[in-house]
């Protein structure tokens, strides 16, 4: 028998602002807010603008997450698709989907403008893509306290990385 690790692969607590530097296949739980439900995609749009950004610069990290509900279709709550409703998501990062069939019979012509505007969207508001493992609701949530604990959480992880790799040069 091996030593390995044969749980299951842990979770990391980030804010939505962090999904776009997280590796795809990486497992996140986040927080954010239903903007918007497509029932064909059973995709569901969230949003958390935390950082703010400075309103004279666009923002370079991603304003969207696009969530694959298809997993948990059976389970899904009306409240949990609601707009405005506040949510928490464990799943996985994946690659954007291929364009649907519809998009892809487009001509030509419109198939490259569209191109350049979701390119131009892109840049201006990233996103990234999860497959949502589970989802419930944040309930009556102080964004406020929640927003500077999870910050503070993130900044002592991050030291405790610095001390441990500090720690791991000196002794080798």
């Amino acid at each position: 028998m091996s030593g390995g690790n044969n749980g299951p692969v842990p979770t990391r607590l980030v804010f939505l602002s962090d999904l776009q530097g997280i590796a795809v296949g990486e497992k996140v739980r986040f927080l954010g807010c239903v903007t918007s439900y497509t029932i064909l995609t059973a995709t569901l749009t969230l949003h958390h603008a935390y950082p703010p950004s400075p309103t004279l610069s666009p923002p370079k990290r991603p304003s969207a997450a696009y969530v694959n509900l298809h997993l948990l279709l059976s389970t899904l709550k009306t409240t949990d698709t609601a707009v405005g409703e506040w949510v928490n998501i464990i799943g996985y990062i994946t690659a954007p989907r291929a364009p649907s069939p519809q998009k892809a019979r487009l001509p030509l012509h419109k198939t490259i403008r569209n191109q350049h505007e979701t390119d131009r969207e892109i840049e201006q508001h990233p996103t990234v893509h999860i497959q949502a493992l589970m989802l419930w609701s944040a309930g009556a949530i102080n964004l406020g306290d929640y927003e500077r604990h999870l910050s503070e959480r993130q900044e002592v992880e991050k030291r405790l990385m610095t001390t441990t790799t500090t720690t791991s040069m000196a002794t080798a």
